[in-house]
């Protein structure tokens, strides 16, 4: 009778232990993935809506006076700027490398002396195209971020290129154009403290009516410039009429003047020509189609779609 007390003795104590190891261990024993954290791929570089290999053109550009009742009296240039490279500065501002040629369009009616009041007069060399017929530049540098101006430090390589588009991935948000918006008001300001200045970043437009007195008797003048989301001037209005004490510095005396004195020549369509296609580029509209297929102004690479 001892030995099977002792034995249940044994056998209850080791249930008791057994039973001790049974205890719930709070899912200790599951060791959870460490979660590794995935860094975003980098931003793509930045791009401007023009390529190498495009060409573009702006044909006519010049000026014309009112000496001829019949519109003859103009002087003209076809400008074509071949794109050899695009590529941002040290000072993270687009320069286009380019071969450009400014030839006569046409037989000039005027000397080219006639239209050197213009601000669009400084976007060429307008004399030496008058003297020897054309003009070439190769590997030319120009810039992208430098406002229309009346002064003469505006030169050929600052036109027509310029970065001021607030969409896609050109690496600007809108700084580029405010600067130059800010420049090109104090060079208008400095000419006219009474001056009606406008400048909007949304739709790329510079403008300014005030009195001009550089060259010549007093001018009222009126001028505007607007930029294509491809990067370049699409739009150039510029007219100067006589000036006198009072005269509001608005469109309205423009519209009531009848013939201007001296007049830029508007641009007509310009055209861009990307993998032998070329395309009619619309100020009003942003785009640049051929049919009904446009260009990518946020993608140089793309390949051309319908048009919005």
């Amino acid at each position: 009778m001892r030995t099977s007390a002792l034995l249940t003795a044994a056998f209850l104590g080791t249930v008791a232990v057994n039973g001790c190891q049974c205890i719930d261990d709070n899912n200790l024993g599951n060791i959870p993935e460490v979660e590794v954290e995935v860094e975003p791929p980098p931003p793509p570089p930045p791009t401007f809506p023009l390529k190498a290999g495009d060409q573009l053109v702006l044909n006519p550009i010049g000026g014309r006076t009112d000496e001829d009742a019949n519109g003859g009296s103009d002087f003209a240039i076809r400008a074509t700027w071949q794109i050899k490279g695009v590529a941002l500065n040290a000072g993270n501002r687009w320069e286009i490398t380019s071969d450009a040629l400014y030839e006569q369009a046409g037989t000039p009616a005027i000397p080219a002396s006639a239209i050197s009041r213009l601000a669009l007069e400084n976007i060429a060399d307008f004399p030496a195209i008058e003297s020897a017929g054309s003009v070439t530049a190769l590997g030319a540098v120009f810039k992208t971020d430098r406002a229309p101006a009346v002064d003469p430090g505006y030169i050929p390589n600052h036109f027509p290129f310029f970065q001021s588009s607030l969409e896609g991935n050109d690496g600007d948000d809108g700084e580029v154009f405010n600067e130059a918006a800010t420049a090109f008001r104090e060079t208008v300001l400095a000419l006219d403290a009474d001056a009606k200045v406008d400048t909007q970043v949304a739709v790329g437009r510079f403008e300014a009516f005030f009195r001009d007195d550089l060259n010549g008797p007093p001018m009222l003048h009126k001028m505007r410039v607007d930029v294509h989301p491809f990067g370049f001037v699409c739009g150039w209005d510029e007219i100067l009429i006589p000036f006198t004490e009072g005269m509001e510095r608005g469109q309205a005396p423009f519209t009531s003047a009848g013939t201007p004195p001296l007049a830029a020549i508007n641009f007509g369509i310009p055209q861009l020509t990307r993998d032998g296609t070329t395309y009619n580029c619309s100020c009003f509209q942003g785009t640049c189609r051929s049919g009904t297929t446009c260009l990518n102004p946020v993608d140089p690479e793309a390949v051309p779609g319908p048009c919005p």
